[in-house]
This record gives C-alpha cells, structure tokens and sequence, in this order.
C-alpha cells in the first residue's frame, strides 16, 4: 500500500533515506488499531491451540510480553485470509467461521507492535544473530493493557513529526485510499469544519466520532453536508445521539412530510445561529428558544 516514491513530498529530505517502508507499514497498524479493527491483547506466557493461556491486564516488569491482535474480517477480508494456506487449514477455517468463530489473529500486526514496543525501549530486544535469549521479549518497564492505544497513538505522533512535512495535506491523500488514516491528520485540524468537509469529500467512510466536537455538534456542519453535491448519508453517519436521532426521525418520516430531513436541519441550524446571536447581545432576552 506504502510507496516511497509517492510520498517523498510529504518526508523530510533528510529523513527520507531512514524510513523505510516497514516502518509506514507500522503506521497503518497504528492507524488500524486506533480506529477499532483490531482487539488486542497481552499476555505473560506463550500460548497456543493446545495450551490456552488466559490474556491479563498489564505486564509486570521483567514479564514476558506476548501481543496478539485479534481481527473480525468481513467476508471479503476472510476469502482473503485463505489464501496461500494449505487445505487442511482452509477447512479447519472455513469450519470455524460458519460456527460464528469469525475472528482470526493478525501476524502482521502481531510483528509490527512488538517491533516497535522493543523500538522504543518497552521490550528486551535481542541483540545477536538470530540465536534467542530467554530475556527476549521480557518488559523493560509495567505495560498496562488499558494503555496500550495510548503508547501506540504516542508512538504514531512521534514518527510523524520527526519524518513527515505537511501532515494534513498527506493525510487528505492516504484518507482517500483508506479511512482508517485519520489519524494522520493534527487535532486542530480536526477542529476546522471546512477541513473535515475536504475529509469526507475524500472518503465518505471516515468515523466522525474522531472529529472534534465541535464539529460534529454543530447543524451549519450537518446543513453542509446535506447541502453537498456529493450525497451523504448524513442519517448513517457516527454523529453525537441527540443529533443522530433528530436526523434518523425526519428520515423515517419523510413519507409523511416531504423534505422533513431538509427542514429539520434548516430548523435548528436558524436555530443554532439564531441562540448565538442572542448571546452577542446585552441583557437576558424575554423569552426562551
């Protein structure tokens, strides 16, 4: 998915012989994870089909740390995931997701957060060949469970800002390939409406969950986007529940009162304006919208 040449606009000149495409790679399951594809999970021990070692809520250190991420594919991402195994394992698979079991473990992203748990000092790393240490792995510090999105989110930052000229202007490119790099994008970027619009005009399956409220409380926001050449689902769309409601009964209805979602929206957009001009103005007015 990640191609150097295609992004040598947006990397530090400097920079740009040290990144490599692992480490994009690395960033798109940061990016996946902080966007809800994956669950994951630490353990302490090694674990397998036959010795079942429960998950815990944070290793102590000097413990070793095994991640696993466990992802739910569509039926697409399954077909997919069958490919290159062997029969035997393909029926074995097949068998478990017609028994609901529709979850399989990600070695990739298995591999890339314990790259970069031992890249950043969380993880004993071994440091000669190929030969293993029993140190391998072990935490170099307490890694809580309840953290991990965090130190992820973090790490995600870091890399960014080091290696990466002009971050929003890159993130308008990579959304339009995949939703999930909202993360790319700066917070007080996701504070602008009119960026957010430019967001959702690249990919209309963006999360507006990760917008920032003030966006996705507002109705000029809502009015925009009802408003747009390009049509949106604006009643499917993660808005805060009080407005996500509103919009869902005027859709609902609109057999019954033509252009119902319009002028609801229409409503408590005045509305919206109408209130802030209210504030603007001396005194308490006498009466309550």
């Amino acid at each position: 998915m990640w191609n150097l040449e295609e992004l040598k606009k947006y990397l530090d000149k400097e920079k740009l012989q040290e990144v490599t495409s692992e480490q994009l790679e690395q960033c798109h399951y940061i990016c996946d994870l902080l966007s809800g594809v994956y669950d994951i999970e630490l353990r302490n021990d090694t674990f397998s089909k036959e010795r079942k070692v429960d998950p815990v809520q944070e290793i102590r250190e000097g413990d070793l740390c095994i991640i696993s991420t466990k992802k739910y594919p569509t039926p697409e991402e399954f077909a997919k995931s069958l490919e290159d195994k062997s029969p035997a394992m393909q029926t074995n698979m097949k068998r478990a997701y017609d028994r609901g079991e529709k979850m399989f473990y990600d070695n990739g992203a298995n591999k890339a957060f314990n790259t970069l748990l031992k890249r950043y000092g969380y993880l004993h790393s071994r440091q000669y060949g190929d030969k293993s240490y029993t140190a391998d792995n072990t935490a170099l510090k307490p890694i809580k469970h309840s953290e991990l999105k965090i130190i992820f989110s973090q790490l995600l930052e870091r890399f960014i800002n080091v290696n990466m000229h002009h971050r929003n202007e890159l993130a308008l490119k990579l959304i339009a390939k995949d939703a999930n790099y909202i993360h790319f994008a700066t917070k007080d970027k996701l504070a602008d409406m009119e960026y957010c619009l430019k967001l959702l005009h690249a990919n209309p399956n963006i999360d507006i969950s990760f917008f920032d409220e003030s966006v996705t409380t507002s109705w000029e926001f809502v009015s925009e986007l009802l408003n747009s050449k390009q049509v949106f689902a604006i009643e499917s769309m993660n808005f805060p529940k009080k407005i996500k409601e509103t919009l869902l009964f005027a859709k609902l209805n609109e057999d019954k009162q033509e252009n119902l979602l319009f002028i609801t929206v229409q409503f408590f957009l005045f509305k919206e304006k109408f209130s802030a001009t209210l504030k603007s103005l001396p005194g308490k007015p006498p009466f309550e919208l």
